[in-house]
């Protein structure tokens, strides 16, 4: 406890207490600021989601063909743990993979059962099938590994 933070502590704390206790005195309200800070976040930051995606994909290529990739982290004198298809292997295994084997299989199934009303589409139609598959890409393949790693 003593290593505690509590500038960065408390107020999230406070913060978490009080959005738990007002969802159980007015649920009503708090999923209306939620769907509505939500609609804001998407709506006004839906450029930046997706070129944030592609920069953090170009950082990390550069960062792993650059100089930048033989920086030892420890000092000069640190020994390496894991050479680099370990390392991959590990980030690979524990945010992608992990995921894969659940919701990669489930989630085109899914959308195409139920796509967002917001959209239009007809349950089991061609179109619907097309979003689950182009959601399934966007939130299964490098991009989001690169934000991962």
């Amino acid at each position: 406890m003593k290593n505690m933070r509590g500038l960065v502590f408390w107020p999230t704390f406070i913060f978490l207490a009080f959005v738990v206790v007002f969802s159980f005195i007015a649920p009503e309200s708090v999923s209306l600021i939620a769907n509505r800070l939500k609609g804001v976040l998407l709506n006004g930051f839906q450029n930046l989601y997706g070129w944030a995606g592609l920069g953090f994909f170009l950082l990390l290529i550069v960062a792993g063909i650059s100089p930048l990739g033989k920086v030892r982290i420890g000092g000069e004198n640190a020994k390496v743990l894991f050479n680099f298809w370990n390392w991959f292997s590990i980030a690979l295994g524990t945010t992608t993979a992990v995921g894969i084997l659940f919701w990669a299989c489930a989630e085109p199934v899914f959308h195409m059962s139920s796509p967002p009303e917001s959209l239009g589409l007809t349950p089991n139609s061609e179109a619907a099938g097309r979003f689950a598959l182009s959601t399934l890409f966007m939130h299964w393949t490098l991009i989001p590994h690169a934000i991962y790693t």
